[in-house]
């Protein structure tokens, strides 16, 4: 079923795509206050781009979006890390996953905000 939108979320969407498409600024943002639907833009993106990772910062941002309709949504660590289990003790165990091991073209970041600085250099990472 798709979803209504207003002529305001009709916009950004049509904004965030053609700037996605353009490819010389395929880094979009969106703000907004709560109950502005900026999830519900997220998951219209997540239809629009099916080969992009929706994902979130935390466990509970992930869990609202598979509850918004994006199934395959989870956290920007599991997307984008893997457990070293042979890492040695002291060492940090999560290690960045291969580009080629990901298929996806891209993510599709909720509460982007609460990403660090290194976070958001390794998202980079995969062009």
């Amino acid at each position: 079923m798709p979803m209504i939108l207003t002529d305001e979320q009709k916009d950004v969407v049509r904004k965030i795509v053609k700037g996605v498409k353009q490819a010389n600024e395929p880094i979009q943002t969106m703000g907004g206050f709560a109950g502005t639907g900026k999830t519900t833009i997220t998951t219209v993106l997540t239809q629009i781009f099916p080969n992009f990772a929706p994902c979130a910062f935390t466990g509970k941002a992930a869990s609202v979006m598979r509850a918004k309709g994006m199934a395959n949504a989870q956290t920007i660590h599991s997307t984008i890390y893997y457990r070293d289990r042979d890492a040695p003790a002291g060492q940090n165990p999560f290690r960045l996953k291969s580009r080629n091991f990901l298929s996806y073209d891209g993510f599709i970041v909720d509460e982007a905000s609460m990403v660090s600085r290194d976070l958001y250099r390794d998202l980079l990472s995969f062009d």
